[in-house]
């Protein structure tokens, strides 16, 4: 079982590269996975129980976000933690005792937000359905594992914790599960809500700089060179 669980998860994750192209190509990579794989992992879940229901499980979760997304698509792309304020769209970042400092530039487009920290503490996101869309300022609702019974707190952004990378890793594991959906079933929209989350996510990053970390509290200068512990991982 845990053998088929892995299998049937790892060939999902690889799905991702075949099924995304953003917009402008009509013609889909083919880098990892050929007509007859897809072939094969279809036969796979109609003939499977456990393929199948497994399959359906994820369908059933991604569901409601495709059809909501055909009417309202900025509902779960405004939910990507971004540098949304025009003019600062930052492309550099910097950190100071492990903690989000300053911003510099400004991209064309919206730019993926540094998580406020890179250290973990008690502060965990609320559901989806409750977070700021295009939250310019970065702070977020947050429930206190320490304090449960003082409900959604917002956290200011420096304070946050690794709650901006959980909020995109998140929306980000909708746009994969999704984009195998699509890659399975051919159902378009599936395909839509992947793609424009991909999109607006590969856009920002195409513009960030790995983190400078003038202080080195990451263990070097840039904090992604060597002994360092910083860097796009951090996006």
């Amino acid at each position: 079982m845990k053998r088929n669980f892995f299998s049937f998860f790892t060939i999902g994750f690889i799905a991702v590269a075949y099924s995304i192209v953003c917009h402008a190509n009509e013609q889909h990579p083919r880098l990892y996975v050929s007509d007859s794989d897809h072939s094969a992992i279809v036969e796979k879940i109609n003939r499977n129980d456990w393929a199948k229901s497994a399959f359906n499980k994820i369908k059933s979760k991604i569901e409601p976000y495709a059809d909501r997304h055909i009417t309202d698509t900025e509902w779960i792309v405004s939910r990507l933690a971004m540098y949304w304020k025009d003019g600062e769209h930052y492309t550099q970042c910097y950190l100071k005792k492990q903690a989000f400092d300053y911003g510099e530039g400004n991209a064309p487009v919206p730019t993926v937000r540094m998580p406020g920290m890179r250290i973990w503490n008690s502060y965990r996101n609320v559901p989806l359905e409750q977070r700021i869309p295009y939250n310019e300022t970065g702070d977020m609702l947050a429930f206190d594992s320490n304090h449960p019974e003082l409900g959604a707190v917002m956290v200011p952004y420096r304070k946050t914790g690794h709650m901006v990378r959980s909020n995109n890793v998140e929306i980000l594991t909708i746009a994969e599960q999704s984009a195998f959906i699509y890659w399975v079933t051919g159902e378009e929209k599936y395909a839509r809500l992947a793609d424009d989350i991909y999109c607006q996510w590969l856009a920002g990053t195409y513009y960030m700089n790995p983190i400078l970390d003038p202080t080195r509290s990451c263990g070097s200068e840039g904090g992604w060179q060597p002994g360092g512990i910083a860097g796009y991982y951090d996006y």
